[in-house]
């Protein structure tokens, strides 16, 4: 399984690639639908833990821990003969944000360390500088963007969290930030027209978590009293959701 974080995690003994997935059939059948509700367990992945809750009204609550990183999800889920499926719903919260100077004391303590030791080399590129701190995560691989008045832009990937970009006439009015493996589009920011360089945008793992960045399984197989999760990537079996 690998997160589109780019975190791998632990890979065990595991079953050959699953093809297909669980459709959602069109009606609900209640009597198989409750034998498999409940509250289940992940087991048999090291370094991973990880609770579903699938609920007798077709609700489904997710979520996994995977050293500093937590990822959940909810939405519907239905059976359909030996499998389980879950259509997760989007998250609201934005991922990324594009930090003020005058913003809270996290902010205004980075643009001052920004401001005293500036980036060696930068020369006269622009530099935007991205930045996780809840988990600790890296920043490397991250794409970054800006857009100019004129419909211009320039992506490039961040390195150790920081974005140069090379000068061009007139100043860039937007931001943009995604993770190129996750699915989800440029998210954009306006860059205020007094703003001073380099700027600082601060990353929020939760937000790309709810906004379809969790790692959860592309569906489940039933057997016997035991969830099997196919998980996507490499569409591999591995761990058994099991009720206590």
């Amino acid at each position: 399984m690998l997160l589109t974080l780019a975190v791998p995690l632990p890979v065990l003994a595991a079953a050959p690639p699953h093809t297909g997935v669980c459709p959602e059939p069109s009606q609900r059948l209640a009597a198989e639908s409750n034998a498999v509700a409940g509250h289940y367990y992940l087991s048999g992945m090291q370094e991973v833990g990880s609770e579903l809750v699938l609920g007798a009204d077709g609700r489904f609550q997710w979520m996994l821990a995977y050293g500093a990183m937590d990822f959940a999800a909810q939405g519907r889920w239905w059976r359909n003969g030996d499998c389980v499926g879950m259509a997760r719903e989007q998250g609201a919260q934005v991922p990324f944000q594009l930090l003020r100077r005058d913003g809270d004391e996290q902010a205004r303590a980075t643009y001052a360390d920004m401001d005293k030791y500036p980036m060696p080399d930068q020369g006269d590129r622009l530099l935007v500088y991205a930045f996780e701190v809840s988990h600790g995560m890296s920043d490397d691989g991250l794409e970054v963007a800006l857009r100019w008045p004129d419909g211009q832009e320039q992506t490039v990937q961040a390195e150790r969290g920081a974005a140069l970009f090379a000068a061009r006439p007139g100043m860039p009015v937007q931001v943009g930030a995604r993770w190129p493996r996750s699915g989800m589009p440029m998210t954009w920011m306006a860059v205020d027209g007094d703003a001073r360089w380099p700027l600082l945008m601060r990353l929020d793992v939760e937000a790309l978590s709810a906004g379809g960045d969790a790692p959860m399984p592309t569906f489940l197989r039933v057997e016997d009293k035991a969830l099997v999760p196919v998980w996507p990537g490499d569409q591999r079996e591995r761990g058994r959701y099991q009720r206590p």
